[in-house]
């Protein structure tokens, strides 16, 4: 992101923190930025949009900083999610003043883009989760997968809320290890008492709301980090040529089919082909 940019951003946040969104001004941004309202108006067509790219920008970051963690084989996929989730709450608490603003202000609720996009960071969020304990529990169905996902976020959400809105003092760098230790008793009763979805209706949900190709992407990245676990060298090396060319914009996706058909060839799993299979089809058709 252009610098310039990324200042008006970070002083913009400050500002909101301080005085609130409805009460700061795009004359206080510009003075606050030491820059002009061309140049504010160079980047953001408006205030409102200015909150868009924020949220943008951190979620961004916030990304980056996750697939940093991702790329530590070292760990063991426990310890690299309880890391991750820590990053999460650090993130939050940097920002709890601006957060609050959110939330009393009813900022989140200021454009039909801002909600779209929080949607969508929403899905994204669900999926990751169920991708992370997916690797820490292989054996789960999908419906229990989603329960495991549910159970999960509500309580990681519910100790950011009590630590950020409610100012409770906890120590927060031992929630996220605490949390994935409580996960294998959780899981344990997911599995002893059944999990409360019909694997078809959650099909037929996630099939709803994630477009095509978004949709691909989460299912090949799930069966990639499956795919790189057993350490087969030919299975890595499309593995990770597929994930370049996801990186690319725009996608090629003939190119990705055509590799998820070696990589359907090359694997060994009968139900990971069959996905492959399924995956490849999608995007042919």
């Amino acid at each position: 992101m252009n610098e310039r940019k990324k200042h008006f951003i970070k002083n913009a946040m400050s500002l909101f923190a301080e005085k609130g969104y409805h009460t700061t001004s795009v004359q206080d941004i510009v003075e606050a930025s030491e820059m002009s309202k061309g140049s504010f108006y160079h980047y953001f067509k408006s205030k409102e949009e200015l909150v868009i790219s924020i949220f943008h920008y951190y979620y961004e970051e916030m990304d980056r900083k996750i697939k940093e963690v991702d790329q530590n084989e070292e760990l063991s996929p426990k310890k690299r999610f309880e890391l991750q989730l820590l990053m999460q709450f650090e993130e939050f608490l940097n920002h709890k003043d601006f957060i609050r603003v959110l939330m009393q202000e009813q900022m989140l609720n200021i454009s039909d883009e801002l909600d779209q996009f929080l949607i969508k960071i929403r899905r994204e969020s669900i999926q990751w989760y169920m991708n992370q304990l997916k690797l820490m529990y292989p054996h789960l169905s999908l419906s229990q997968l989603w329960d495991a996902t549910i159970m999960l976020g509500g309580m990681t959400k519910e100790y950011i809320m009590l630590i950020i809105i409610e100012g409770v003092k906890i120590p927060y760098k031992k929630v996220p290890g605490l949390l994935l230790d409580h996960m294998d008793k959780l899981v344990e009763s997911i599995e002893h008492h059944g999990a409360l979805m019909e694997e078809e209706e959650l099909r037929e949900l996630i099939q709803t709301n994630l477009p095509l190709h978004e949709r691909v992407q989460n299912e090949l990245r799930q069966v990639m980090q499956m795919v790189e676990s057993e350490e087969e060298p030919r299975l890595f090396e499309i593995s990770r040529t597929i994930e370049e060319q996801l990186r690319n914009e725009p996608v090629q996706w003939m190119v990705v089919a055509g590799l998820i058909a070696l990589l359907e060839e090359a694997i060994q799993d009968e139900e990971e082909r069959k996905r492959l299979m399924e995956l490849r089809q999608l995007l042919t058709t």
